[in-house]
């Protein structure tokens, strides 16, 4: 599959008293290999450079959400212990292998929809 769009950087900047912390937005469709590793998109790899991330299903929806270690550490407690986690690394060809688990847990095929959401980015099957 080709294009879906692209994932836009916004990178923090302070306006007023204000600091607008580093975001995703947009969408951005990829392939997946026959191990299930999927090509991260340069904007987002350059966002999370040099971080620990961790992948995790969303809540309420059939999502995979992909954060810094720093988010998920955010959560309160008693929703991380509702929650299965799982570290993954950006390896040297750009790529992030999904866990068997998480794959399941969305019925995830071949395309992956990258979806930037603020300060994460979600997962999601493509239909």
């Amino acid at each position: 599959m080709g294009d879906c769009g692209k994932i836009y950087v916004i990178l923090g900047e302070i306006i007023g008293n204000f600091i607008l912390m580093d975001s995703f937005i947009g969408e951005y469709i990829r392939n997946t290999d026959e191990k299930y590793r999927v090509p991260v998109p340069a904007n987002i790899r350059k966002l999370f450079q040099q971080k620990e991330l961790i992948i995790r299903k969303d809540l309420r929806r059939d999502c995979l959400i992909l954060s810094a270690v720093e988010e998920y550490e955010q959560l309160p407690i008693d929703i991380k212990d509702m929650i299965k986690a799982h570290p993954v690394t950006i390896d040297n060809k750009g790529r992030i292998s999904i866990p068997l688990q998480f794959r399941g847990m969305i019925k995830m095929n071949q395309d992956v929809l990258f979806r930037g959401e603020g300060n994460r980015v979600e997962l999601w099957r493509v239909e």
